[in-house]
Parts: C-alpha cells; sequence; structure tokens
C-alpha cells in the first residue's frame, strides 16, 4: 500500500450479532471513502454509517458486550433500522459499485479478511447471488509484521490506537461505534505506515514486498 499516490480506498468495519457470518448478521456498517495525499497522508472523502434491523432479539452475550462498551445498539433501538437489503443498496452506491462487479473496490479493515469480509459479503450475495470481489488490506496483519517495532503488548484496534496521533479520530463525533472504529484504523494505518517506511530502509525490496503480500487478499 503506498502512501504517494491519489488512489482512493475505503476503510471499513462492522458491528454484529455474532463472530460467524453463518449464524449471525451484521447490525451496523460503516465505510470511510479516503484519499492518498501528497504528503504522504490521507484525505477522508465521506463516510457511511448504517444501522441494520436484524428482525430477531439481539444475544445476551451482543447485548452484554454492546452495554459495557456504550455502542448504544439495543433491540429497541435498531427496530426502526432499515432492512439489510436497502443497506446493501446504499453501501454498492457508495463503493461506487453495482450487481455486475465492473468495478472492484479496494477495502481496508482491522481483521477485515478473517471477520468483516464474511459479514459484508453475506450481504452482498443476498442481494446479488453472487461473492463480492474485491481487493483487501489488513492492517491485523499489518501490525503483526511490526510487533517488535511497535511495541505493543496487543495488535488489537484499541491498543494500536493509542500508540497514534488521533489525527482522524478527533473528527469522530461518536465512540464505541464501527464509524469510531474505522476512524480509529485510518489512524492505526498511517501509525503502521510510518513505522514501515522507517524500517524498510533497512530491509531489502524483496523482504518489504513480502511484508505486504502477506496483508493482502483478493477475493
Amino acid at each position: 500500500m503506498k502512501r504517494n499516490t491519489k488512489e482512493v480506498f475505503y476503510v471499513l468495519d462492522t458491528e454484529t450479532t455474532g463472530l460467524n457470518p453463518l449464524y449471525s448478521d451484521a447490525i451496523e456498517v460503516s465505510v470511510l471513502k479516503v484519499r492518498t495525499e501528497s504528503d504522504r497522508r490521507f484525505e477522508i472523502l465521506d463516510e457511511l454509517d448504517c444501522y441494520i434491523n436484524p428482525h430477531y432479539p439481539l444475544p445476551a452475550e451482543i447485548v452484554e458486550f454492546n452495554r459495557k462498551n456504550q455502542t448504544g445498539i439495543t433491540d429497541e433501538f435498531l427496530k426502526d433500522a432499515p432492512d439489510a437489503e436497502e443497506v446493501t443498496q446504499k453501501m454498492l452506491k457508495f463503493l461506487e459499485m453495482d450487481s455486475r462487479q465492473e468495478k472492484s473496490p479496494f477495502l481496508v479493515g482491522h481483521n477485515l479478511i478473517q471477520f468483516d469480509y464474511g459479514f459484508i459479503n453475506k450481504l452482498y450475495s443476498a442481494y446479488t447471488g453472487k461473492d463480492l470481489n474485491c481487493r483487501m488490506f489488513d492492517t491485523l496483519l499489518f501490525a503483526r509484521k511490526y510487533q517488535s517495532c511497535h511495541g505493543a503488548k496487543s495488535n488489537s484496534l484499541s491498543v494500536l490506537f493509542q500508540k497514534t496521533q488521533k489525527r482522524h479520530s478527533n473528527a469522530c463525533p461518536k465512540f464505541h461505534t464501527s464509524i469510531a472504529d474505522c476512524y480509529a484504523t485510518l489512524d492505526v494505518l498511517e501509525y503502521l505506515l510510518d513505522i514501515e517506511e522507517t524500517y524498510s530502509r533497512y530491509s531489502s525490496a524483496d523482504e518489504n514486498r513480502k511484508r505486504f503480500e502477506d496483508c493482502v487478499a483478493v477475493r
């Protein structure tokens, strides 16, 4: 991933009713549209934040998680939220896609490949009958590559976020939601790319390329 181009990418995060998309569903989908700038930083162009009515009660463990993390997501809160199909349509429009997938978005997220993609793909496939094809960059995998450099005890988003300059998260009016996690992910991405830039000076081109390749997936 490079910061010296004007590439547009999308930072994505979800809140869900569980951990497995086979048995659980997304109840919040958030996306930031971001462009790389010439000063090697990122500019947020737009944001999307949608709640989804799952049409069944939230599991007890999710209710307790939301209570502890003050997400504000409850059964009562979700009862007037739109259906999954309506949110999927909004998401595709925001990602500048259509059901024919003539354009594949570049998605960035923390634990995106193993977690969020499954829920986003479930929404997409239910709407189109096809799997979502996209490029993905996972900041969790990227952080693991540099754990000895950033020195954090954990590669969780909340722990890594405390090491960032919080340039983007200060602009987010919400907390403990997937939209807030999108802003935090962008801050963590900038932080990790700064580490990578320093570290890469002492590594071969092949080593640097391998570190990036291990954090990217194409579906």
